[in-house]
């Protein structure tokens, strides 16, 4: 699904006007009528609505949603902020019943007792908001937030900034009805705490501008990706599906190497290769017979040696961060093979930024949160994730609730499977190594990436499912693998 920016969506709006010869407020009905419908089911469980509607477009759809409402026999009220209205606004003001009270606010002594049971919609601000709220819209949020009602926003819980991450007050949405596709902000973390639920109503909006028009960003959906998957060839042997090499483990750390390894098989390759220090040898023999292994080092791995027989290579989880490892890196970049850093790998590059120049093009690095702010600093993730993958030609997998791909040709691909049970450590040497499974069998790195995140989330899901998500460890997620591919190859 394409994640549209305002002007983007502005401009999705009077395409649609055009194209389907209808007003701007017959499309605003469309669109209050989507959340009716939505809204209905809870309706009996509230025994009255308060709707609070700003002076734009977002406060029409609220009037609308009042008007709609009412005609249901609800128990309606709204809270209007005072201004200079929108024209959509000012015409669903006056095809308001006269029944429905409308109440103006002008200061802080209008605001209104919310009562516990009482269900509120939030239709003040919308995607136009660009910057912080202050002055008595401020106040009015700081208000509803303080009595801890259910909270229906519309579009966008207000406050919000849609493209860009803005520190601000705002509406704490227990759900956010976003119409025809997904915001930016529903993907960044800032925000988790105002988007609530979200869901995404269509109300008619034109699939020929959808089609036709690109965008920055998109959330992959599991019909995407599965145009991507190679059948399995009938005569077909190991040789066919790659070589990976995993460069994983240390004293004390082997239990990186063993999952990335595990996971690595899971992704469908051919062989793999362990390159692990000599303390971790039986282990990785014993624990992943399915494994060839290299001794390299005897408490952490020092050299790679020939690799003219692999076809991808995964490098970082438990390898340790010495200065020695500088050079291993350096060694594993001049092989120019398709590649997947992680972890100790990113921590090592985190101390000498002048490594990602030597890294090889469509590099794949897989950092999380601390270890992305280790190697690029503090700022908006997203902007920054773009930024570095066009300037380096690698691709970023910034993970995360929605995992970022961010790729060299600037382009951003959140993956929306996983949960929090795979906050747990472990989940990210596994990643490691499916992606680097999917580069040794000949997918691109952009689509190693997002296979990989999705399928690992996919089997996090259903590893949640089947042990909880308290309890639930990265071997785990190892064993629910083969479900999570058979709903790709169904």
């Amino acid at each position: 699904m394409k994640i549209f920016n305002r002007e983007q969506i502005r401009a999705w709006d009077a395409f649609t006007l055009q194209e389907n010869q209808i007003s701007e407020t017959e499309l605003m009905n469309q669109a209050a009528q989507a959340c009716v419908d939505w809204l209905n089911p809870l309706l009996p469980h509230y025994p009255s609505v308060m709707i609070f509607c700003g002076k734009g477009n977002n406060g029409g759809d609220g009037l609308a949603i009042a008007r709609m409402l009412y005609q249901l026999g609800v128990t309606v009220s709204v809270y209007r902020m005072n201004g200079n209205y929108s024209h959509a606004n000012t015409y669903q003001e006056g095809e308001l019943p006269k029944d429905i009270p409308l109440y103006p606010l002008s200061s802080e002594t209008h605001f209104p007792v919310i009562p516990k049971d009482t269900l509120v919609i939030d239709a003040l601000l919308g995607t136009g908001l660009n910057q912080a709220v202050e002055g008595i819209t401020l106040q009015l949020i700081q208000h509803i937030n303080a009595f801890h009602a259910t909270v229906v926003s519309i579009d966008i819980a207000s406050g919000v900034c849609m493209d860009v991450f803005i520190e601000s007050p705002a509406i704490q949405a227990t759900h956010t009805l976003s119409f025809e596709q997904y915001k930016l902000a529903f993907f960044r973390p800032e925000y988790a705490m105002y988007n609530g639920s979200v869901h995404v109503l269509p109300i008619g909006l034109s699939g020929t501008y959808a089609q036709q028009t690109d965008s920055t960003f998109e959330c992959m959906e599991m019909g995407e990706i599965k145009k991507w998957i190679k059948p399995r060839q009938a005569f077909s042997h190991k040789g066919t599906y790659g070589h990976t090499a995993l460069i994983a483990g240390s004293y004390g750390m082997m239990g990186a190497a063993v999952l990335s390894a595990r996971g690595c098989l899971s992704s469908g390759v051919g062989k793999l290769t362990c390159y692990v220090p000599s303390c971790g040898y039986e282990i990785m023999q014993s624990t992943v017979p399915e494994a060839l292994c290299v001794v390299s080092g005897k408490e952490m791995i020092t050299e790679i040696g020939d690799t003219a027989h692999i076809s991808a290579i995964g490098a970082g989880p438990g390898i340790g961060t010495t200065p020695q490892h500088v050079n291993l890196l350096r060694e594993l970049f001049m092989k120019r093979l398709p590649m997947v850093l992680d972890a100790d790998a990113l921590n090592v590059m985190a101390s000498y930024s002048n490594l990602f120049q030597m890294i090889p093009d469509q590099t794949i690095i897989t950092p999380h949160p601390g270890e992305f702010r280790r190697l690029f600093g503090m700022g908006d993730a997203f902007a920054i994730a773009m930024e570095r993958a066009a300037q380096h030609r690698m691709v970023v997998v910034l993970k995360g609730k929605f995992t970022l791909v961010a790729t060299p040709e600037g382009k951003g691909y959140f993956i929306p499977t996983g949960n929090p049970g795979m906050a747990k450590g472990g989940m990210g040497d596994v990643l490691t190594g499916i992606i680097s499974g999917l580069l040794a069998q000949g997918y691109n790195s952009t689509q190693s990436s997002i296979i990989g995140a999705y399928i690992h989330g996919l089997a996090g899901d259903l590893a949640a499912e089947q042990y909880a998500q308290p309890s639930m460890q990265a071997s785990d997620v190892v064993k629910c693998m083969s479900d999570a591919w058979k709903q790709f190859l169904t």
